[in-house]
């Protein structure tokens, strides 16, 4: 959206103000300099550079304090719908968008709109971490096809494919309930489908305390089972949710029976 909202030297100065790298010598069109300077501040913040990550949000915190107009259809301007779109997206990374607009400005105030971007998760247990140490987790005890299925959870979370995600961790929560129950406290597994629930039920009994871990896991269990690979049936915020539920509970288990 940003490439047709700004002219380059528009742009030297966006980057300039939000502490991003970028190199104006070169004889890049301005859409490939917009792109290249921002894929590159993504892989840095991929690799927990918070100086990156921090520019990244502020490009989109000022991009919407400049340009959202929601009375507005001009082609110049962010629209209701676009801003829809860009909240989904970072609820998908982790964030909570918030966009104020003050209908009568006081003498001082130059825009109208106000944006905050704020971390859906607890700053203290950042979910990265969490899906790293839980993946690995899973690889360390034998638990490969859990890991696989966590694995292409993390993936189409990523990728904006909610359902997709909140299918793939069922399974995942599935396979490791049924895995543990077989490792630990003497389930003998049928082979057959849907076994999750007479797994968790079988482990109350045998070594899974039922007024703490235990009726966790009975309820999210429950909760995994909706909302799962039927397009429109779940959005980036809740796909999230799930995400650090899953991964809360799975590492709880999986301690529990270390």
């Amino acid at each position: 959206m940003a490439t047709a909202l700004y002219t380059r030297t528009e742009f030297a100065r966006l980057f300039d103000r939000c502490g991003l790298e970028y190199d104006e010598r070169g004889s890049l069109a301005k859409d490939a300099l917009v792109h290249q300077t921002l894929r590159r501040a993504q892989t840095k913040a991929d690799k927990a550079d918070a100086r990156a990550r921090k520019g990244l949000l502020t490009f989109v915190r000022i991009i919407l304090e400049q340009k959202y107009d929601p009375a507005s259809s001009w082609s110049g301007r962010i629209s209701k719908n676009q801003l829809a779109e860009i909240r989904e997206a970072l609820f998908a990374d982790g964030y909570d968008l918030r966009v104020s607009v003050t209908e009568n400005l006081m003498p001082g105030e130059s825009s109208p709109v106000s944006a905050q971007i704020l971390p859906t998760d607890a700053i203290t247990v950042p979910l990265g971490d969490e899906i790293t140490s839980l993946e690995a987790k899973l690889s360390e005890e034998g638990y490969t096809v859990a890991a696989t299925h966590y694995r292409q959870a993390v993936s189409n979370l990523t990728d904006h494919q909610y359902e997709a995600a909140n299918s793939q961790l069922r399974s995942m929560l599935e396979e490791l309930v049924i895995r543990v129950a077989v490792d630990h406290t003497g389930y003998r597994d049928s082979g057959k489908a849907s076994q999750g629930g007479l797994a968790i039920t079988h482990m109350l009994g045998n070594g899974l305390p039922d007024k703490d871990l235990g009726n966790a896991l009975k309820g999210i269990w429950d909760l995994s089972h909706t909302r799962g690979s039927h397009p429109g049936k779940s959005d980036a915020d809740e796909a999230r949710i799930r995400m650090c539920l899953l991964t809360s509970v799975a590492r709880l288990l999986l301690n529990h029976f270390s």
